[in-house]
């Protein structure tokens, strides 16, 4: 069973880098949901990260919130079961999502996972 349509992946971000963003983007399986809490009030980059990404949706928060801050506003709008924090510089290797998905059912209970990264 997939369990990874109940997870979201929040990236906060702060009028960053498009191409960087993009690639973290696109590295990240496309049944996951992504919400990305951009620290500004830029309709433009929401409307156009929105087209160009169908499994993602911008949250702006109006103001630069900061990390810590921004992460919790994630984690206040994802209607998914999991949350995972993730950074807009970070490429995810082809299978995580797959591993990953072996921690997201049911029977194993958890209120946060730590991931090591190269």
């Amino acid at each position: 069973m997939n369990f990874l349509n109940d997870l979201t992946v929040i990236i906060v971000t702060y009028k960053t880098n498009r191409e960087i963003l993009e690639n973290c983007i696109n590295s990240i399986d496309p049944t996951v949901k992504i919400l990305i809490v951009e620290n500004s009030s830029d309709k433009d980059f929401k409307k156009e990260i929105e087209n160009k990404f169908k499994n993602t949706s911008v949250l702006l928060a109006n103001k630069n919130l900061g990390y810590g801050a921004g992460n919790n506003l994630g984690f206040k709008n994802i209607k998914t079961r999991y949350g995972l924090i993730s950074n807009p510089d970070i490429i995810y290797e082809k299978d995580f999502f797959k591993n990953t998905q072996n921690y997201l059912v049911p029977k194993i209970e958890f209120s946060i996972i730590g991931i090591s990264y190269y």
